[in-house]
């Protein structure tokens, strides 16, 4: 879980969602990760590693990621539909560099509420 340098599914961070989809180090976001029962800004819900193959664009990659953070996986986790949920999705894709240079294929879909921090896990929140 958290602290261990990769995100996982259940890990809070201390990030509202624009400041978690802005951020570059994804290194440095598992290290910042906390308990749940901490106030905290967002929550992972979902990790995917995207295909290999040349970068596919900014747009194409937000597309994907739009499609798979604010679907059934979205609801799975937080227990009702997205565009029936007080709760946002926000994403984080690999920038062309990262994909590049690092191999970084990694999608990241977080959960967070409108309006500031939360204590306790967003899984099963029903709102």
């Amino acid at each position: 879980m958290f602290g261990e340098g990769e995100l996982s599914v259940g890990d809070c961070l201390p990030y509202d969602g624009t400041a978690f989809a802005m951020m570059a180090d994804r290194e440095a976001l598992a290290s910042e990760a906390v308990d749940c029962s901490q106030e905290h800004g967002t929550e992972v819900f979902h990790v995917e590693t995207l295909p290999s193959g040349e970068y596919p664009g900014t747009r194409e990659l937000m597309n994907t990621a739009a499609q798979t953070c604010e679907g059934g996986i979205f609801e799975d986790f937080v227990g009702i539909e997205y565009h029936r949920s007080e709760l946002y999705a926000s994403v984080s894709i690999p920038s062309a560099t990262l994909w590049e240079e690092q191999g970084d294929r990694s999608l990241y879909c977080v959960a967070h509420a409108p309006g500031g921090n939360v204590t306790g896990s967003l899984e099963n929140a029903n709102r």
